[in-house]
């Protein structure tokens, strides 16, 4: 029953997450001090921290994503005003909101869905030149945790960056590989590890979480970034089949000075823009179509042969340059089109005038890409970001003497 309350108590949060003042009373069938201890144990964060990093996850990623003013998305998003907005920026991220505009950096902190929330922020950031420090065990259970707690306890007045990555197996043994800064190599104790390679300082692009020194959270936050965040993202993994030094994820371990157990950990994921990816924007957008529907097993193929045919005989001068096709699947029934400038008088039942003029959400992609993974990507991000379609998407593929590229259009209600 506590999970079901708990669940209806978010859920009002995420309905409410634009009001200015958001009600944290709702109808919890427990004291506020439970309702607050069941929060924070099921989320991660207060209920008050959770409003703020949700709504400024919203709100920049209208900066990125539109051409509204700082004004108009501090007023959508609930803050009291545009000084207020700017201020929580700089204090959560430690830029300006034009900053952030210009810069490379993403934000995104997502809705609760059963799992404790972990925020991802895409940086630009910079290893420092460091020392490469091999530790070998017999057995794989628990080796990173030997190889820190080895090297800080041999070393308890080492205050630099401390970074790790699993290892390749050494004949019997397995191996966790440690990377201290360059700067202590002539002041720290290496007994018990293979004093290996010295790594020059590099900057990566990278997604970065942070969790609690568990392994089981460790675990579940690579498997969060991996295989949740990562596919929904405009990004993939850098290394994939990539044996680069610099594009191998790593982890940094976050300690006190003179403990030899690390309180928390930040996960290093390198990214790059999706190949396919161009951008993604919310914007007002204008076309007109000449159109056919089909259903049936050759549906499409049929009803763009038919367009093609009709708008190439009939009205060639409407098309417009580059030609621009339409494609509106549902089960067995698909629709397609031609762009054309102007409307036109046509009486014909097989073909009619289809047009989009509203507020839309636009995925463009360079070349064909994958619809569906276009579909999970864009529908991940309205999701997230409280934008909810108006209509179906249409799928528009821009066509040059060299090349096709697709963009998804969905339109949306106002934001």
């Amino acid at each position: 029953m506590a999970d079901y309350y708990l669940k209806t108590y978010i859920q009002n949060i995420e309905q409410h997450l634009t009001d200015s003042n958001i009600s944290d009373k709702d109808d919890y069938p427990a004291s506020r001090m439970k309702l607050y201890n069941d929060f924070v144990s099921a989320v991660g964060y207060t209920p008050n921290e959770y409003i703020r990093r949700r709504r400024l996850s919203i709100a920049l990623s209208l900066i990125t994503a539109s051409q509204k003013s700082l004004t108009e998305i501090s007023h959508a998003c609930g803050y009291s005003s545009q000084q207020s907005f700017c201020r929580e920026i700089k204090a959560i991220l430690g830029i300006t909101a034009s900053e952030y505009k210009k810069g490379n950096m993403q934000y995104f902190f997502p809705q609760y869905d059963g799992a404790a929330v972990l925020p991802v922020l895409v940086i630009q950031h910079t290893v420092p030149k460091t020392v490469e420090l091999i530790y070998l065990s017999t057995r794989l259970s628990d080796i990173e945790t030997h190889a820190v707690e080895l090297f800080l306890g041999k070393n308890p007045a080492y205050t630099g960056c401390l970074f790790g990555r699993n290892g390749k197996q050494h004949g019997t043994h397995f191996s966790y590989r440690l990377f201290v800064d360059h700067e202590y190599i002539d002041r720290i104790n290496t007994d018990g590890f293979i004093v290996s390679s010295v790594h020059e300082s590099y900057s990566v692009t990278a997604a970065v979480t942070s969790t609690t020194n568990h392994e089981e959270k460790i675990s579940d936050s690579w498997d969060y970034l991996y295989n949740k965040w990562l596919p929904g993202s405009m990004y993939r993994y850098a290394g994939a089949n990539n044996e680069d030094f610099e594009l191998q994820y790593y982890e940094e371990y976050l300690y006190k000075n003179g403990s030899t157990v690390p309180y928390r950990l930040k996960l290093y994921l390198p990214v790059i823009k999706r190949d396919d990816y161009s951008k993604l924007i919310l914007a007002n957008y204008k076309a007109n179509f000449l159109v056919c529907r089909e259903h049936g097993r050759n549906a499409e193929k049929t009803a763009s042969e038919k367009i093609i045919r009709y708008i190439s005989e009939y009205f060639p001068y409407a098309m417009t340059s580059p030609t621009e096709l339409l494609r509106i699947r549902n089960g067995e029934f698909c629709t397609c089109g031609v762009r054309i400038s102007e409307q036109l008088n046509i009486n014909s039942e097989a073909f009619v005038s289809f047009s989009i003029d509203s507020l839309c959400v636009v995925y463009e992609q360079n070349g064909l890409g994958d619809p569906e993974d276009t579909a999970h990507i864009v529908n991940q991000w309205m999701h997230e970001n409280h934008i909810r379609k108006s209509a179906e998407p249409v799928e528009i593929f821009t066509v040059t003497d060299d090349r096709t590229d697709m963009k998804l259009v969905c339109p949306v209600n106002p934001v």
